[in-house]
């Protein structure tokens, strides 16, 4: 029920290293990885690594030859139950904006749900991917999770509605699927962590004369503090969407003098800032206090968008460390955006009902489009969304 309920809080809330114990790998343990590529565990030791089955299970962790060195052998019998198990590793890793983890894996054990899971730093908030019914290869193979493969799970208060940034612990598991569990070994080895860059959240996915559904929606009417969600529907089937504040925001310029304007997005007591800027080649900076910080220094994101030099998309850390985004447009319009929690799955839809799948988990919603709005239709809710016709 709860790993249910967290596939319901996704779509809803979308629809309304120090890695200080990890071992160092020789040149000749690993293939040469990317240069920013963090090498997590190597599993030349397995000590570090703890099993937790749920009643009825038999699971233990092993030494034993890897693609390059040694690699973690986990045997395990469900002896005729349903249910899990996992294999768990404490650590202190801080996460970057965005990454990707790769492993590799084989094994000899009937079709399960494969399951990896992040544990935040609280120790209770979990984000996964899980692949249902996963056929585990019988030669070695590299998975990759990148972060929006890696959804939330289940957790404690308002982590829910932001990414992980720095775990305490990482997870594989083996939970009952169309295999019924059974009996079998599963090898494990090479986990590393290789930061991607930001996703830009004003990228979008054009409108295909197929499939209605096809594109970038966004919502229509946002929360009081600019938080909002947008849903790209791709014509392959996948499906993603990134919550998080989208304040559109008025803006002036008079000489060196920038005035940005949030009264109609954003609920704070201040609202209009006149602060010194200058554009120097591809960065922009913004003196003195203003909403969007102190002394802010952006970075420009791909080419300027018009014959002003402000024009397009820029890009800085805020006050929490998260990456924001502003796009400034033409016409004094511009917006903020800094995602929060960003999420992936497929989509498969009918005339008048959408279903998507998050980690194997199936959520289907009635809906209408009119006029460029989709309305998601739950119980007696109405969730509206516009469709984005342009990008930067």
């Amino acid at each position: 029920m709860r790993r249910a309920n967290c596939v319901l809080g996704i779509v809803m809330w979308a629809t309304l290293l120090t890695a200080r114990d990890a071992k160092a790998i020789t040149p000749r343990s690993l293939p040469t990885p990317a240069a920013d590529t963090v090498v997590i565990d190597s599993f030349d030791s397995v000590s570090q690594w703890h099993t937790n089955p749920s009643a009825g299970v038999e699971v233990s962790v092993h030494s034993d030859d890897g693609p390059h060195g040694r690699a973690m052998r986990v045997d395990f019998d469900f002896h005729g139950h349903q249910g899990y198990w996992i294999v768990h590793r404490d650590l202190d890793l801080n996460l970057p904006q965005n990454f990707q983890l790769n492993f590799s894996v084989r094994g000899q054990a009937p079709a399960n749900n494969l399951e990896f899971k992040l544990v935040d730093h609280d120790r209770e908030s979990v984000w996964w991917n899980k692949v249902p019914d996963f056929k585990l290869p019988g030669d070695w193979q590299t998975l990759t999770r990148r972060k929006r493969d890696i959804c939330y799970a289940w957790g404690g208060g308002p982590r829910r509605y932001y990414d992980i940034r720095q775990l305490s612990a990482i997870e594989f598991a083996i939970s009952t699927g169309t295999g019924g569990g059974g009996k079998g070994s599963v090898w494990i080895d090479d986990l590393t962590l290789t930061p991607l860059d930001v996703e830009s959240p004003f990228a979008f996915t054009a409108p295909v004369a197929s499939s209605a559904l096809v594109g970038t929606w966004e919502s229509a009417v946002k929360n009081p503090d600019g938080s909002g969600a947008k849903l790209d529907f791709e014509p392959g089937g996948t499906f993603s969407s990134i919550v998080g504040v989208m304040a559109p925001f008025k803006y002036g310029i008079d000489k060196d003098r920038l005035t940005t304007d949030f009264s109609d997005s954003v609920d704070t007591r201040v609202q209009v800032f006149t602060t010194p800027f200058s554009i120097r080649n591809d960065s922009l900076v913004q003196k003195g206090d203003n909403l969007l910080g102190h002394n802010v220094v952006m970075k420009r994101v791909g080419a300027s968008s018009g014959e002003s030099p402000i024009r397009g998309v820029w890009t800085f850390s805020d006050y929490t460390g998260a990456t924001a985004f502003v796009d400034f447009e033409e016409n004094g319009k511009a917006e903020l955006r800094i995602p929060g929690r960003v999420c992936s799955g497929t989509w498969e839809s009918n005339p008048d009902r959408v279903a998507i799948m998050i980690n194997g988990e199936r959520s289907a919603r009635d809906y209408s489009i009119e006029n460029d709005v989709l309305t998601f239709r739950y119980m007696s809710h109405e969730f509206r969304y516009n469709r984005r016709t342009r990008t930067p």
